[in-house]
């Protein structure tokens, strides 16, 4: 295709010896794709550049019959187009599945069609790390990309040529590279590392020739990796978490034990203070702020950038952290540090007289809007899954 990977992949491709490529997309080249195809066509390889959909059936056909009448006959496929819309499954449409799933599923399968009586020497799906460990936001990328890991084992169940590759974040190239420094430090932070663009072609090349009908290539921290996992660890992992032992337990899977317990033993007036750093070291956590840097108690979440996806993480956070049971739009309905830990501290663990609790806000200056109050009694009469929805709904509307 015409988008980073593509371009990539044509790289590698006409360093290997390629002198045929057909790149395949729905708009006309950049001026900066086009300097890279004159590049390539610089070598004397010929780059044909087709504008179609790949979850057309008519444009399929319509590139496939240029090619038989045109070029050459065709080696092989490399199919890397994707689309990305992500938000929770409670915020989702079937449009915006059918958006992500169509260049993926229908388009996989369009190829298959085209190519399951042709002599390929390699057929390439690129699919996604997430189909195999799961994303927060990306349930139909994740859905979309399983559907190319089943496409290629079944073309292999056919004996025809097939490899799907679930690939980790590219650094400089697709969809990851439009990640900014807090993304980045999110990944990190998890234990995920990026794939250089040589990194990755120099994997691609060995895949093709190693003849595995899936690999997935994803760089990680396995030490930093397991302990920033779920405390159940999935499956696929189970050989990676092996024998594990981080040097230090967690916060976040300690059930709340430690935390309540320090509560418990700390004199009442102590204990609002112990719950406000906790907090406050929750809400760094989650937005990978630096630990020097000062947070003023009243300033919104949003304000520090938190968006719908941490601020439903934090909430998920304090549960385990705090041990009780509470809604996820916690950080939604108490939007700053000092209104949630008050909230915390009354409703709760009841820990009774909160003293100073509001970093030198009076009531009147925590009290909501009137058009604010009727919003969140209307919240209050939602589930929590439908209190989840709507607020997420109405943070990315806000462009958080």
């Amino acid at each position: 295709g015409l988008g980073g990977l593509g371009l990539e992949v044509s790289r590698w491709m006409v360093g290997q010896g390629a002198r045929h490529l057909v790149l395949m997309g729905r708009r006309e080249p950049s001026p900066e794709v086009r300097v890279t195809i004159e590049e390539l066509q610089a070598t004397g390889a010929e780059v044909v550049v087709h504008l179609g959909d790949i979850g057309a059936e008519a444009d399929v056909a319509a590139v496939f019959r240029r090619i038989a009448d045109e070029m050459p006959q065709l080696g092989g496929v490399i199919h890397a187009a994707g689309v990305l819309d992500d938000g929770v499954l409670l915020q989702q449409s079937w449009s915006r599945f059918e958006t992500v799933m169509r260049p993926k599923l229908r388009g996989s399968w369009l190829l298959h069609e085209q190519t399951k009586d042709l002599p390929l020497d390699f057929f390439v799906l690129f699919s996604t790390g997430s189909a195999l460990l799961g994303s927060a936001g990306q349930g139909n990328y994740s859905a979309a990309n399983a559907f190319l890991d089943g496409v290629a084992h079944y073309r292999r169940s056919l004996g025809l040529s097939a490899t799907t590759i679930n690939w980790g974040a590219w650094s400089d190239v697709g969809m990851a590279a439009a990640l900014g420094e807090p993304g980045r430090r999110r990944w990190r932070d998890l234990g995920l590392g990026l794939i250089s663009p040589r990194e990755g072609v120099r994997a691609l090349e060995d895949i093709i020739h190693g003849g595995t009908v899936q690999v997935a290539v994803l760089p990680f921290d396995r030490a930093r990796f397991v302990q920033r996992s779920e405390r159940i660890v999935r499956p696929i992992l189970a050989r990676v978490a092996t024998g594990h032992s981080p040097r230090k337990r967690d916060a976040l899977s300690d059930g709340g034990g430690s935390l309540l317990q320090q509560l418990e033993g700390a004199q009442p007036e102590a204990r609002f203070e112990i719950l406000r750093r906790h907090v406050e070291e929750r809400v760094r956590h989650v937005l990978r702020l630096d630990p020097a840097l000062g947070l003023d108690p009243g300033l919104g979440l949003s304000d520090l950038g938190m968006d719908s996806l941490m601020a439903v993480e934090l909430g998920n956070h304090l549960q385990s952290s705090l041990g009780r049971p509470f809604p996820s739009t916690i950080a939604f309905e108490h939007p700053s540090l000092a209104a949630l830990t008050q909230y915390l501290a009354g409703e709760v663990l009841e820990l009774g007289e909160l003293g100073d609790t509001n970093g030198g806000m009076d009531a009147a200056e925590q009290s909501t809007a009137p058009g604010e109050a009727i919003r969140v009694a209307a919240i209050a009469s939602l589930s929590d899954g439908e209190a989840e929805a709507a607020l997420l709904e109405e943070l990315e509307r806000a462009g958080y």
